[in-house]
């Protein structure tokens, strides 16, 4: 009876594992380009930069942090967002990239800050999953505007991100080893009851 509560504890843990939430980190790099804008200002601008980060945690619970690196603004910067779109298409505005107030009037400059899931459940128009899944998919952008290019001067489709670990959340670990543990205690009793009876 005893062997047959324990097979039904590890299976029951084995079943629920892969449902378990996934720890994750997904690193990007991508370039912040004229030539990537709707409509493309290759002709009219030498602006250049690059925007690096992760995108990190499962779909309930992530944050996704950046630094985005800017140079040669043909006019001083106006802002800076993340933006809900695919590749060669504008889209609405998600996310104001974190102090951007200081770097207004400048040409060149380096803004670091993070977009994460609990600002979505405050936006309340999606959930956290749909945002970490669009991540993913490429369906976001960087757009650097300037005065010059009030429409957006410099642009980075997110469409690069590299797993870089994967990893259970503590709360599968810590069940795991329970189960585990579980299973040891119940093999050392049945060999003390094995003794006992010879």
């Amino acid at each position: 009876m005893k062997q047959l509560w324990m097979v039904g504890l590890l299976s029951a843990g084995m079943a629920i594992a892969p449902q378990l939430a996934q720890a994750a980190t997904f690193s990007y790099s991508v370039p912040l380009e004229a030539e990537q804008e709707v409509a493309p200002n290759v002709s009219t601008s030498s602006a250049m930069g690059t925007a690096t980060g992760a995108l990190v945690g499962d779909l309930t619970s992530w944050v996704f942090n950046y630094s985005v690196e800017y140079t040669g603004l043909e006019g001083p910067l106006a802002d800076g967002h993340i933006h809900f779109g695919d590749r060669g298409t504008n889209g609405p505005v998600i996310h104001f990239l974190d102090n951007i107030d200081s770097f207004r009037g400048t040409t060149s400059g380096t803004i670091v800050g993070d977009y994460t899931s609990e600002d979505v459940i405050a936006a309340g128009m999606v959930t956290p999953d749909v945002v970490f899944n669009s991540f993913l998919a490429g369906g976001y952008y960087f757009n650097v505007h300037s005065e010059t290019f009030p429409g957006g001067e410099i642009r980075g489709q997110i469409d690069s991100f590299e797993e870089v670990e994967s990893v259970p959340e503590p709360t599968m670990v810590l069940g795991m080893l329970s189960i585990g543990a579980l299973g040891v205690t119940s093999c050392l009793k049945k060999r003390q009851d094995e003794v006992k009876v010879s």
